[in-house]
């Protein structure tokens, strides 16, 4: 599993997702970036106990697939870089990250995406949310005056 980027697209999203990440987090996966690539898109997660919040950037990739990766240490790698492609190599056994650029790599551990907390969503039919509400006129009138009064 594979994909490449702009090495400044990329740690720009991460510093924006990134302040998500508390420095003591209840759950360890949640000190993790949460990475979906697919169609040449690469969407980024990040967590707390309270919430949850996304961003994406293009890439190009040879695959769909999900990984945790490790938040300080991909920023601090990330950052000691000069503008360039980076390419990002998958174990799909081990899940060990290999991030190639011009004149070296580094390698972090990956980890499973389903230990991801995933966000809780309420959804509605429009069928859950049409109906009808039948009221005698007087009651309506009673009730909408003592909200006012």
């Amino acid at each position: 599993m594979e994909f490449k980027l702009s090495k400044t697209a990329l740690l720009s999203r991460l510093n924006s997702v990134s302040k998500m990440i508390q420095a003591k987090n209840s759950l360890p996966i949640l000190s993790n970036f949460l990475f979906e690539v697919q169609n040449n898109v690469i969407e980024i997660t990040a967590a707390n106990d309270e919430g949850q919040v996304k961003t994406s950037v293009e890439c190009m990739s040879d695959s769909s697939f999900k990984v945790c990766i490790g938040a300080s240490m991909l920023i601090t790698g990330l950052k000691s870089l000069p503008e360039q492609p980076i390419v990002f190599n998958i174990n799909e056994s081990s899940l060990e990250i290999s991030i190639s650029y011009q004149g070296g790599k580094f390698v972090l551990p990956g980890f499973e995406s389903t230990t991801f907390p995933s966000p809780n969503k309420t959804q509605f039919t429009d069928q859950q949310l049409s109906g009808t509400l039948s009221m005698p006129p007087l009651t309506i009138i009673t009730e909408f005056l003592l909200i006012l009064f």
